[in-house]
Order: C-alpha cells, then sequence, then structure tokens
C-alpha cells in the first residue's frame, strides 16, 4: 500500500504554507549525543524518526520512502566532462 500522511487535501486542492521548527539547544545536544553514540549522523536519526512517524500514521510494521542522492563518481574518467542528471533515489 501506499505510503501517506493524515489528513491529505483532496485531489484538486492545493495550498502553500511555510512551517518552521527548531529544537531548544538541549534537545539539539541530546540528538547529536545520541548520533555520536550510535556512531550515525543527525541525517540518520532524523531518517529514521520519520521512518516511525510514517510506520505510526500508516498502522503497519513497515514503511519505505526514499532519499535523492547525487554524485559523480570519481572513479569514471572524464567524469567531471559529462553532462547529464547524477541522481538516484535511495530506498
Amino acid at each position: 500500500q501506499q505510503t501517506v500522511l493524515p489528513k491529505q487535501k483532496k485531489a484538486g486542492e492545493s495550498s502553500q504554507e511555510k512551517v518552521t521548527f527548531s529544537f531548544s539547544k538541549e534537545d539539539t545536544a541530546k540528538l547529536k549525543d545520541l548520533a555520536v553514540k550510535e556512531e550515525v549522523t543527525l541525517s540518520t536519526i532524523f531518517h529514521t524518526l520519520w521512518g516511525i512517524l510514517l510506520q505510526a500514521y500508516n498502522q503497519t510494521e513497515d514503511a519505505v520512502f526514499g532519499s535523492v542522492i547525487s554524485g559523480r563518481p570519481s572513479e569514471i574518467k572524464g567524469i567531471e566532462r559529462m553532462i547529464g542528471l547524477f541522481i538516484n533515489t535511495v530506498p
């Protein structure tokens, strides 16, 4: 099944808004400490939290989402002269 978020608007409806959220210095320090303890990046911590939220909202044991990565591998000869998108979506 498709992973969705709750209260999505019906097809054809759209709106745009800016939402800003910040963590306190104390919470930021705790998240950084967790990342160091688990030997991962803060990005990994947030990806994990996002997955847990998707599981909860969709009442499922699994939730899959993708992260777009980009790169031009230096192992490929002449890569700096190549044109095109070097992106991929990693689940």
